[in-house]
């Protein structure tokens, strides 16, 4: 996996989780809501992540089988 990926990834990751912590703080819930709406959305930006990556790797198979 190149560094760029990796970087995307991290992204994708902390964009996640920042997004629901500034939805539960808006909505003013309570600190232990705002940790549970920052776990789904890791959880959700995790399994995001896994099919990007099966994509990325479906079109790098097809790219190799062209050669």
């Amino acid at each position: 996996m190149k560094f760029k990926h990796l970087c995307m990834i991290l992204m994708y990751l902390s964009e996640g989780v920042a997004a629901c912590f500034l939805f539960g703080m808006i909505f003013q819930q309570s600190l232990i809501d705002v940790l549970k709406l920052g776990f789904i959305g890791l959880i959700a930006t995790i399994i995001s992540l896994y099919f990007h990556l099966l994509e990325y790797l479906e079109a790098r198979d097809e790219e190799v089988d062209k050669r």
